[in-house]
């Protein structure tokens, strides 16, 4: 028999050819192309002033030189990232920015089949002279309670079973699970179990809330399973389906907007408390968090943005 591995031999199987720990060869066009890059170098990138205050705006500036190479049909592009946008610009330019909150730019380099990191950079604000308002749980949690149960007065073809609806606290979220009975003339009463998820934020100085989730479950129980020779679950299945569309299009998202506007009115509230004081610069709403340990609304001084000063070398930063 001949051997496989000798020379001038079968072929074998796969595996007595190909080495699984050997990488395939790389494309001649890429390889040139991440040569030319790695000759490019970040000279400077940074932002004056750093940290900047709540509400304050920087000049974020970069220098990149280009490499010699040229590769015929290939163009370089100098892309400036902020974790939202990805732009195109200039090898050395500068940006007017105004991040809200901590902010990582970063600078890259992007030819058809290569691309190269170059650096990043991070701004951050400095909330050491913002005022923090916290509220407790128990302070709004009934109230979240109470926007979920509305839908579902007593007296109702579908009304609350148990001790109505609960809440569980997230980050920046909340479930809220909602015991509901069905009354059905001429059929069974099932229970029905729904559960409907929110997202509370901040974004800009405004608040905002978001419907994410919603799921019905419909438990006609044993007895009335067998009784109606099964088409019991076959129309729960039909009230699941229908439910959760009319939560998602119609209950989920009237919720979040009475939810937006009731914390947006404690937010007012309590800026109008706290610029009542005297202050030598108002106060304006910041940010708010949310935890399972309460919700922080946050306000700090409303300057009115600094001028910027020429870069020197203490804010650009070589790599």
């Amino acid at each position: 028999m001949a051997n496989p591995r000798r020379p001038g031999a079968g072929a074998g199987s796969a595996s007595d050819v190909l080495d699984p720990d050997i990488p395939p060869p790389i494309d001649p066009d890429e390889l040139k192309q991440i040569q030319m890059l790695a000759e490019a170098v970040l000279v400077s990138f940074g932002a004056t002033p750093n940290p900047i205050p709540p509400f304050g705006t920087s000049t974020l500036q970069w220098d990149v030189t280009l490499p010699t190479t040229e590769l015929p049909g290939v163009n370089v592009e100098v892309h400036l990232y902020d974790g939202i946008g990805d732009d195109v610009v200039m090898p050395q330019g500068q940006r007017l920015i105004g991040p809200y909150g901590e902010t990582e730019y970063a600078i890259y380099l992007k030819a058809p089949k290569a691309a190269r990191h170059m650096g990043t950079f991070s701004i951050s604000v400095d909330m050491s002279q913002c005022e923090v308002i916290e509220i407790a749980p128990i302070f709004f949690v009934p109230q979240i309670k109470s926007e979920a149960e509305q839908p579902f007065p007593s007296g109702g073809t579908v009304t609350l079973r148990g001790g109505g609806a609960s809440v569980d606290i997230g980050i920046n979220s909340f479930v809220i699970d909602i015991p509901l009975t069905a009354s059905i003339n001429n059929w069974f009463d099932p229970d029905i179990d729904v559960t409907m998820g929110f997202s509370l934020w901040s974004e800009n100085g405004e608040v905002r809330a978001r419907h994410d989730l919603a799921r019905t479950e419909v438990s006609p129980g044993t007895l009335s399973t067998i009784l109606s020779g099964g088409c019991a679950s076959k129309v729960a299945e039909a009230v699941e389906g229908t439910s959760d569309g009319y939560l998602d299009n119609f209950v989920g998202p009237e919720i979040a907007r009475r939810m937006r506007n009731s914390v947006q009115a404690n937010v007012d509230h309590y800026l109008a408390q706290l610029n009542a004081q005297s202050r030598p610069v108002p106060l304006k709403f910041y940010d708010l968090s949310l935890t399972q340990d309460g919700m922080t609304f946050r306000y700090c001084q409303a300057h009115a943005p600094r001028p910027s000063r020429p870069l020197d070398d203490d804010d650009l930063r070589p790599f």
